[in-house]
């Protein structure tokens, strides 16, 4: 998680834009996503999160969360794999701006 949190305050000292981070999990073997997005640490920002975390775990693939980020209109800037080998937990994590 240190690595997102890393790339968003990098990302977020550039300019004035929105960032996201969106990390999408899931367990080998499941078709279940677990999906945790961060926008930042305001109490509107922590809401604003959790809805998106809370509507985006409800899709079946990554490709249609990202499908959603776009048409809600932001851009995935950077992406990474990580494995956990205990457990068998694959994250994808996406660092995404609004679009101006």
């Amino acid at each position: 998680m240190r690595m997102v949190r890393d790339a968003v305050v990098r990302h977020s000292m550039v300019g004035t834009s929105v960032t996201l981070a969106l990390t999408v999990g899931h367990r080998t073997f499941s078709k279940k996503l677990k999906v945790d997005a961060d926008l930042g640490d305001t109490k509107e920002q922590i809401k604003k999160s959790k809805e998106y975390s809370e509507l985006l775990s409800t899709k079946k693939s990554v490709a249609s969360i990202l499908n959603f980020m776009d048409v809600n209109d932001f851009e995935s800037v950077e992406g990474f794999v990580r494995e956990a080998i205990d457990g068998g937990r694959v994250e994808i994590s996406f660092i995404m701006k609004k679009k101006k």
